[in-house]
């Protein structure tokens, strides 16, 4: 897909290696990050995940977009989208839920030491300068790359929860239900 996109879009030059794919486990590390603490602090849903997207994306317009407004401005942007989720998601914690999660081992320091390899792959994955020995770093296969593996398993992950939230509300939760359900509309004329 990744190289797809490249040929459509007319790169020249021919790519080689797994980089783009690399960087979709990159992407990938966001949203497992959020998916981890979803499951382990109180009040962290997947809905705030997309902070970690935005500020790896502030991120990369910094760190690999030449200095120009455009990139300035890009890189604001998206931080401000990403301080936006991440306020959005404190004041949604309830209170002590730091302090608990803090009592538990593993929960503070795997999301930690995923966080140091998120902010590392950033400047290892989108170098300023590109042209490395011959060699020319394609910063947009793997952004794409980036993009595609947080994107979408976050809406795969989003449209399971709304149909599992939809098919509960359809359902009745036991055959009692149904039986009684059926009952009373067969009794009508």
């Amino acid at each position: 897909m990744l190289s797809t996109a490249d040929v459509l879009l007319g790169q020249p030059g021919v790519s080689y290696g797994f980089s783009g794919v690399a960087m979709a486990f990159f992407g990938f590390l966001g949203l497992s990050l959020f998916t981890f603490l979803a499951e382990h602090l109180e009040g962290a849903t997947l809905d705030h995940a997309p902070a970690v997207f935005f500020a790896g994306a502030s991120l990369i317009a910094v760190v690999a977009l030449p200095s120009s407004r455009r990139a300035t401005t890009a890189g604001v942007a998206a931080a401000l989208i990403a301080l936006g989720y991440a306020v959005s998601w404190y004041t949604a914690l309830p209170v002590g839920a730091l302090r608990r999660a803090f009592a538990n081992p593993g929960v503070v320091e795997l999301p930690a030491f995923a966080l140091c390899l998120f902010v590392a792959t950033v400047f290892a994955g989108f170098p300023a300068n590109p042209f490395r020995s011959g060699v020319v770093v394609n910063v947009y296969v793997h952004f794409v790359g980036y993009c595609t593996g947080f994107v979408l398993p976050f809406a795969y992950l989003q449209l399971r929860s709304v149909r599992r939230g939809f098919d509960e509300e359809r359902e009745p939760s036991d055959t009692a239900d149904r039986v009684s359900g059926s009952l009373s509309t067969e009794g009508r004329v």
